[in-house]
């Protein structure tokens, strides 16, 4: 019999058994969670069943049923003791793993493995038991050491008894007489749900728990998976020490589970949970697994995805987005079409792209998003799979409103990427070719492509601008002239926009390569109204540039932050659409979703002011460049010549990859081969000592 200092000394470690999975912010500092090591274990608490069943073998005779929801408060309990029997359902038996124990047992078979699972009566089932294996303790009195026994036979546990305690004390091995059955019976068929269990525990456990179970329970892995949604980037360390908070840390790993307390274990489960979510380095199957649940839990949502050689490509759209998604041009203004773009911080893979497709809402007054696309690059093949998403559900939309369906349905603003182009051309051609109710060749269709395409202007006045500053290309004195020149050519007709195009070519003549780019028949053609194949009227009901999309990347950035996880980021995207369907809604019960006047109104009012949108980024006043410099009042420094430096100038030609390297280096050493070297300022002599300003002065 053990002696009673057993007892008395409980392990502060964690308790394996949580009674919820709720992450709870307060806690105690100075308290460690008791673990239970009674002697022996106490036994399991229950209500009685009533009426009581017929006992109908010889496992329950005289032993008193309980149900699933008064055993242990509802629980199923990881340490049973005591008599008790209860009857299960194939789904209770899979959510506690089988009714497990934490006890040290040996399972086997009863009756030589007659009996079957089919039987109608628990009297013809298949039985099997669970025979306690007992525990190791150590035989010094005031060690309070209690091991799991070894499973495998008396001669493992002779080989676990030959070690030593860490007090290096002998240890012991107390046996236990405990054993519980289990009866699988009433499946119908092959349908295993079906299947009935009927489980009897054992008499009482002579001994106590151990504080080394050698798995972990059903409640502590929901513990562990809730902290795990709430930090999923969290490292192994960081989930022992728990989350903060505005109270201070939440539980860490070891106070949902003792295993937890093992820094390797911890790091070990936190890999399994992020190659589940699709997060892992190695989680390509715990991706498909858990994309195929992500689409299972939104059914209503548009998901496709495509994976070949090339790309990596997931399109989202709701219904809402889709029924958005069909512009009729009837916008009194320059708000009809379509805008794409790609955001490039949304994703946590720096290849990670959100190319996203918006349109203006009349009833809004504000661009919506009606297609998203994660894009593992920005190939014209990337481009392609997303327009050709967006193509189709144009189609649908127009064919379930029965409107006909144009050329001019598809017409949107882009930036002078190539793979963009070639991307929409390519997904409008694919599509069409297949319509059997469309006679139209390639070529006709590539055609009709250069007419729905119109250039970014913001795009092309951007690179004018940062031309005209380096001062080796444009000298300083010739920079208006050089951006009104530049500005004439989107207007002006055919033959003074040659003439124009001659005159930068002769005045300033390192901007050949440039200039060139721009008149890429692709590019001019979406950019310049002598050259473009776009009509005057649709052109005139599109955008001039993409800043709608732009600043749709802002909203999206600053309603869900960047830098996601694949489907943490899918369910940003839902959580974006949300805040605009809202929104929507709200309108159509006449709601007010902003204040009068409406945003167009101030932002044209603003403009006329301001000649921009964003004042806050104007250059300072010539007032608020002031500033206290320290020195005397008779020190002017705005009177002092400028520090002259060497000018280094840098030419970049264009965001796209058109550009071959060759041209590109031959562009910039004719640049860099005219820069006039200006030699510094020469070196202050040195200050003179007191000394020597006072021999100076007499």
């Amino acid at each position: 019999m053990p002696s009673q200092s057993h007892n008395a000394q409980p392990i502060p470690v964690a308790g394996t058994q949580p009674k919820n999975n709720n992450i709870d912010s307060k806690k105690n500092w100075t308290a460690t969670v008791q673990h239970d090591m009674t002697w022996p274990a106490k036994l399991t608490s229950f209500i009685p069943s009533h009426p009581q069943p017929e006992s109908e073998t010889r496992f329950d005779q005289g032993i008193v049923f309980t149900s699933f929801d008064k055993l242990n408060e509802g629980e199923w309990p990881v340490w049973p003791s005591g008599p008790f029997a209860l009857d299960i359902s194939y789904q209770d038996f899979e959510e506690t793993r089988k009714l497990q124990v934490l006890w040290a047992t040996q399972s086997s078979s009863v009756n030589g493995g007659k009996g079957s699972f089919e039987s109608p009566t628990t009297f013809g089932g298949k039985v099997s038991c669970r025979k306690c294996l007992g525990v190791l303790q150590c035989t010094e009195d005031s060690c309070p050491v209690v091991l799991h026994s070894v499973t495998g036979g008396p001669a493992k546990i002779e080989a676990q008894l030959a070690c030593k305690c860490q007090c290096g004390v002998d240890l012991k091995h107390i046996e236990c007489a405990s054993q519980s059955t289990i009866i699988q019976w009433g499946q119908i068929g092959d349908d295993i749900s079906t299947r009935k269990y009927r489980y009897i525990n054992g008499a009482k456990h002579n001994h106590s728990r151990f504080p080394n179970p050698a798995r972990t329970t059903t409640a502590e892995d929901k513990c562990f998976q809730a902290a795990y949604k709430v930090r999923p980037k969290a490292t192994a360390t960081q989930m022992m020490v728990g989350a903060p908070t505005i109270d201070g840390f939440t539980p860490g790993a070891p106070e949902h589970g003792l295993k937890f307390s093992n820094p390797a274990y911890t790091g070990y489960r936190l890999r399994r949970e992020k190659q589940k979510s699709g997060n892992g380095p190695t989680s390509a199957f715990g991706h498909f697994a858990r994309l195929k649940e992500w689409k299972q839990q939104h059914p209503t949502v548009l998901c496709e995805d495509y994976t070949d050689h090339q790309i990596n490509c997931i399109s989202i759209q709701t219904e809402w987005m889709c029924s958005q998604s069909l512009g009729d041009l009837s916008f009194d203004g320059p708000l009809n079409g379509l805008l794409s773009d790609a955001a490039h911080k949304y994703w946590e893979s720096p290849d990670g792209k959100l190319i996203v497709t918006s349109i203006f809402n009349k009833l809004m007054l504000k661009w919506v998003p009606v297609l998203f696309t994660y894009s593992d690059g920005t190939t014209a093949d990337h481009y392609e799979y997303h327009f050709l998403i967006l193509i189709k559900s144009i189609v649908r939309e127009a064919q379930e409103k029965k409107i006909d369906i144009t050329d001019e349905i598809f017409a949107m603003v882009v930036d002078f990427s190539i793979p963009q182009r070639q991307g929409f051309s390519k997904a409008f051609k694919q599509f069409f070719l297949a319509q059997v109710d469309d006679t139209r060749t390639a070529d006709e269709l590539n055609a009709a492509v250069s007419g729905l395409l119109k250039g970014c202007e913001y795009h092309y006045q951007k690179a004018v601008t940062c031309l005209s500053r380096m001062s080796s290309v444009i000298p300083s004195g010739e920079k208006s002239d050089f951006c009104l020149k530049c500005k004439n050519l989107l207007t002006v007709g055919e033959e003074e926009f040659f003439q124009t195009v001659a005159d930068i070519r002769r005045k300033w003549p390192h901007t050949q390569t440039w200039i060139n780019w721009w008149l890429i028949p692709e590019n001019a053609q979406m950019l310049f109204n002598c050259m473009k194949q776009m009509t005057s009227t649709l052109s005139a009901k599109l955008p001039s540039t993409t800043n709608a999309e732009e600043a749709m990347h802002a909203t999206i950035y600053r309603g869900v932050g960047k830098g996601h996880t694949l489907f943490d980021g899918l369910d940003g995207l839902l959580a974006i659409e949300k805040y605009y369907r809202q929104q929507f809604e709200a309108k159509q019960l006449m709601a007010p979703i902003a204040y009068q006047p409406d945003g167009l109104t101030t932002r044209a009012r603003i403009f006329a002011k301001h000649n921009t949108t964003h004042p806050a980024c104007k250059h300072p006043t010539a007032e608020k460049q002031k500033h206290l410099t320290g020195r005397g009042e008779d020190e002017d420094l705005n009177s002092l010549p400028p520090r002259k430096r060497t000018q280094v100038s840098t030419v970049i030609l264009s965001s796209t990859d058109s550009e071959s390297e060759n041209e590109i280096a031959n562009a910039l050493m004719d640049i860099l081969m005219d820069i006039n070297t200006i030699p510094e300022t020469p070196s202050p002599s040195p200050k003179k000592t007191p000394e020597e300003m006072l021999a100076a002065q007499d």
